[in-house]
This record gives structure tokens, C-alpha cells and sequence, in this order.
């Protein structure tokens, strides 16, 4: 049996885009197929409202992206009892969904994924002042107000409580 057989596979349609897969590690896979970066923050953030959003933008093909992501699994443990949601907002550059999939697979990294297509990526960056791979972002509950996240490998619980 494929790793995939034990996911519930789907492509059913939902706010967020195109729900792909379901996971037993807790992650949810979403194709984003909206046309507009501000579409996208907004469904975010109504979604998720009574949560501070941290937003992860990496690449399939990113080291650095890559390394950071136990340090994400490890923190979204750490944060279950508190009202935070992780995003991981994946660029279509040079990759594609299904290689995308496969490595979220790979990482078991749980989570909400978004496979989004690159120019929307690059726009919502632009947005948000963010540069490169990977970008860390967090937006406070209840608010439009947001945060880079620097030295992901040494935050802990008590530096989201003031985004609550």
C-alpha cells in the first residue's frame, strides 16, 4: 500500500481552496486556486479569526525551508492548548502539487498547507515585505496586524501569548 492510501484523499471544494488530503499527523492539504493575494489573507484570517495565524512560506525545493520544519512540528505541540493555527503557504515555482504533497508526506509536518501558485506568492510577499525562502509572518487574533517571526529555532510558547 502507497503512504497515501493511509490519507483520506479528497478534492473537495471549501473556503480555502481545494481540500487535496487529510492526514493522520493533523494536516489538511489545500490547492488555493483564488485569483487575488488579498482573497487569500482574508479567507485566512476570517477562518481563523478567534487564533493568532503564524504563515510559513517555503518551497518544495528549499533547504533552509526545509530545516526549519521539525522546529515548526516541535512548536505546534508545544502551542496545542493555545489558540494558534500554522500555515504553511507553498510556491508553485518550480515544483509541482504532487511533489508538494510528497513532501509533506515526507515531513509528516501537520499543519494547514496551501499549494499557491507562484505570482500570487510573489504578490502577497510584496504585501507583507517579506523576501525570499523561507519568510516567517504571524498575525495577532482578531486583528489585520502582523509580525515577521526571525530565529524560528528558539521561539517557544510564551513568545505567542502576545499575539493572543
Amino acid at each position: 500500500a502507497s503512504e497515501f492510501s493511509k490519507h483520506h484523499r479528497q478534492n473537495t471544494i471549501s473556503d480555502i481552496g481545494v481540500l487535496k488530503m487529510k492526514t493522520d499527523f493533523d494536516a489538511f492539504l489545500y490547492n488555493f486556486k483564488g485569483e487575488n493575494e488579498l482573497e487569500l489573507l482574508n479567507i485566512l484570517q476570517n477562518k481563523f479569526k478567534d487564533n493568532a495565524i503564524v504563515i510559513d512560506f517555503w518551497a518544495v525545493w528549499c533547504s533552509p525551508c526545509l530545516q526549519t520544519m521539525p522546529y515548526f512540528k516541535a512548536l505546534q505541540r508545544n502551542t496545542s492548548d493555545i489558540p494558534v493555527k500554522f500555515v504553511y503557504i507553498c510556491t508553485s515555482n518550480s515544483t509541482n502539487e504532487q511533489a508538494w504533497m510528497n513532501k509533506i508526506m515526507e515531513l509528516k509536518q501537520p499543519g494547514i498547507h496551501l499549494f499557491v501558485e507562484d505570482k500570487l506568492v510573489r504578490k502577497l510577499m510584496d504585501i507583507l515585505q517579506l523576501t525570499g525562502y523561507p519568510s516567517y509572518l504571524i498575525f495577532k487574533r482578531n486583528s489585520a496586524q502582523s509580525e515577521k517571526l526571525e530565529n524560528i529555532k528558539e521561539l517557544k510558547k510564551n513568545d505567542f501569548l502576545k499575539f493572543l
